[in-house]
């Protein structure tokens, strides 16, 4: 979160250049706390019994919440990158054409990309909950088998 705050104060650097680089240091914060709590507890809980039984029953419900949250991080971070660099291209080998792009475009730009990616990855966790097992017929004999999808 320093680097949120040293970006915003610095005002050397361009209005959406900088917007840009706040909102990749906040996508990374946000990355980096998901997974260092997700990865320390789930490999606690299955190497130790160091933590609380109330911790080691509350678990597996919060899991399939705290991992979409970290996937929704990592893709805006990929995404604010793509943006990030077609901003200094646009910069630095068209600088006759920077000027079009403004504040507001990056700034509507990010949060598009924000809720694409949080869609996104709320849709392909939600792919990811097993589903109750079902009964298939076979054709080839009569006889039902146990089919988990």
């Amino acid at each position: 979160m320093l680097s949120v705050v040293v970006l915003g104060l610095d005002r050397s650097i361009r209005r959406t250049t900088g917007l840009l680089l706040r909102a990749v240091a906040v996508a990374d914060t946000a990355y980096l706390v998901t997974c260092l709590l997700f990865q320390t507890i789930k490999t606690v809980l299955e190497v130790t019994d160091w933590l609380p039984t109330v911790v080691r029953s509350g678990w597996p419900y919060v899991e399939p919440y705290v991992w979409p949250v970290a996937s929704i991080a990592q893709t805006c971070n990929v995404w604010l990158v793509v943006v990030l660099t077609a901003d200094r291209y646009v910069a630095i080998c068209r600088p006759l054409h920077a000027a079009q792009y403004r504040y507001s475009l990056a700034y509507v730009n990010t949060i598009f990309r924000l809720g694409f990616t949080a869609v996104y990855n709320l849709v392909a966790s939600h792919s990811n909950i097993r589903s109750p097992p079902c009964l298939l017929i076979l054709p080839s004999r009569i006889s039902l088998a146990r089919v988990t999808l």
